[in-house]
């Protein structure tokens, strides 16, 4: 074959490997079929293998496997390839970090201020509209902590506050929290008070928020809901509505030596390569299968 024949060859070669490998289940741990893998296996090679991630004390977590190239090239490959092909076992590519805080909202902070005879309805905290607040969202907000802090709670055992927002100006109110009550604060006296042991917090969360919120003047405020009515006086000094951003887990599949993501490692020769798994976050042992590619 000239060297313009297998030019050409690859070119074409590596096209189809790609389509083949992109139409490909990747929830599935068993090999793709593509026509002309290992076929010659003197110019190009291609295969499954799978490599396992065990528990660490600090991130990156990695594993790595070698792939032993039979018959060995006559060269180093030119083009190389590694892809995820599903969970084999345990929970691959965990997908629960901690939201990170990056903005506080502030309703209220001061000395106290008593809410006279917290009703049963739903009802904006102390019955007016001074505490609204408001900002543009920044892209990339997706969850919310909320945290309230009671001089003296409510008599009820049920009261609770509720963080909302609007996007049309307060014409319209909507729970701020994606999933209903997931941002609802318990502010009942057992739960919400001064304590022999200082001042205790509430807070609650992180919650998913509507991402599409993100870009848009959004204005917030707090309901209260479930007081004991007449007579039940609630004092609160300090609530607070704390956005966040949550991270899935950032996880590479790569080839020592030919990726800037992958740990540094031997680049692949005539006769080997070394795949590499890297996980950000790995809450236990899982396998995790790869499809493989390296032409000549």
């Amino acid at each position: 074959m000239t060297l313009a024949h297998r030019e050409a060859f690859h070119t074409a070669f590596i096209v189809a490997l790609l389509v083949a490998f992109s139409i490909s289940d990747v929830t599935s741990s068993s090999v793709p079929s593509v026509v002309g893998c290992n076929n010659p296996p003197s110019l190009m090679q291609c295969g499954t293998t799978s490599c396992t991630l065990s528990p660490g004390n600090t991130a990156p977590f990695s594993c790595s496997v070698t792939i032993n190239f039979s018959p060995p090239f006559l060269n180093a490959p030119k083009f190389t390839s590694a892809m995820w092909n599903g969970c084999q076992t345990g929970v691959c590519h965990f997908e629960t970090f901690t939201a990170i805080p990056i903005a506080s909202l502030t309703v209220q902070s001061d000395n106290g201020e008593t809410w006279a005879s917290m009703p049963v309805a739903s009802t904006e905290i102390y019955g007016t509209s001074n505490h609204e607040t408001s900002m543009v969202m920044p892209s990339g907000v997706n969850a919310a902590y909320f945290s309230v802090l009671c001089i003296q709670g409510s008599l009820s055992a049920t009261a609770k506050l509720r963080p909302q927002y609007s996007t049309d100006g307060g014409n319209t109110w909507n729970e701020l929290a994606s999933n209903t009550g997931f941002l609802d604060a318990s502010v009942d006296a057992s739960d919400c008070s001064f304590t022999v042991n200082g001042v205790e917090a509430i807070t609650i969360g992180p919650s998913g928020i509507p991402a599409t919120l993100a870009n848009m003047n959004t204005q917030f405020r707090v309901i209260g809901f479930n007081g004991n009515g007449l007579g039940d006086t609630v004092i609160f000094n300090n609530i607070q509505i704390i956005l966040a951003i949550q991270f899935s887990n950032t996880f590479f599949t790569c080839i020592s030596g030919a990726s800037t993501t992958c740990l540094d490692g031997v680049a692949p020769t005539k006769s080997s390569m070394t795949i590499v798994v890297e996980s950000m976050n790995n809450p236990g042992a899982w396998i995790q299968g790869i499809n493989w590619i390296a032409i000549e």
